[in-house]
């Protein structure tokens, strides 16, 4: 690898001089038209000073800038394509995941609703069958045999059949140290509208509606006091510009 040398400039000279104007400000009242001229004037001077530790500053700028962008197409160069082909394997490996998930959830689907369904035949063939028993003791009762409805009393009701639950295969998904898969969500706005009507019938969700600052401060700038947004208002502020 090349080496990169970056030598700090000397600023010795520039921190004295820039400590007397720091000491300057600190110490002028502008309470006068003559001390805001002096005020005006150091606002200048304090500039052209900025200036100068900025050209001061520039070639070892410039410097570090062309190095770390030679750095970084450096490490691009190498990173980007295998960047890539991690990308290509993961779309190819979380594809067959959901898919084998997708295949176990409807394969356990269908065996929960079979295991209903036979739960429920069960239940009716238990009903049934103690309904058949009931007439048959009725029958015996109307019919005057102690000895058929004593043996019906006697006999105990055929128990519900019990249906034990089928548990489906995991999906057939390798698991690798180091390797796994994590699922992200993020919010889509397909309808802005619904959304604000929700916002103003449910004021607590505020939040979701936050201003565009950016398109707010065009509007500003281009009307100024006379913005005429509801719920904003233009503010101004004032600054000393210095040639």
């Amino acid at each position: 690898m090349n080496e990169i040398v970056i030598k700090t400039p000397e600023t010795t000279t520039l921190e004295d001089e820039a400590g007397t104007f720091i000491q300057t400000a600190e110490s002028i009242q502008v309470t006068t038209a003559d001390e805001h001229g002096i005020a005006l004037e150091s606002i200048r001077d304090i500039r052209q000073m900025e200036k100068r530790i900025t050209e001061h500053f520039e070639p070892s700028r410039k410097a570090l800038d062309v190095a770390k962008k030679e750095v970084l197409a450096a490490r691009d160069k190498l990173v980007k394509p295998l960047t890539a082909a991690r990308g290509i394997l993961n779309d190819k490996a979380v594809t067959y995941q959901q898919e084998q998930e997708r295949i176990a959830a409807e394969a356990q689907r269908k065996a929960d609703e079979e295991a209903r369904i036979a739960r429920e035949k069960a239940e009716a063939e238990a009903k049934a069958a103690e309904k058949a028993r009931l007439a048959a003791l009725e029958e015996a009762i109307d019919s005057e045999d102690e000895e058929a409805a004593e043996e019906i009393l006697a006999a105990d009701p055929e128990p519900v059949q019990e249906i034990v639950p089928v548990v489906v295969e995991a999906p057939a998904i390798a698991k690798v140290a180091g390797a796994s898969t994590r699922t992200t969500w993020k919010a889509e706005v397909v309808d802005k509208m619904a959304l604000i009507q929700y916002v103003a019938a449910n004021p607590e969700w505020e939040f979701l509606l936050d201003a565009s600052l950016p398109g707010l401060n065009r509007i500003a700038v281009s009307q100024k006091d006379q913005m005429n947004v509801p719920g904003v208002k233009a503010v101004s502020s004032s600054t000393v510009v210095t040639r």
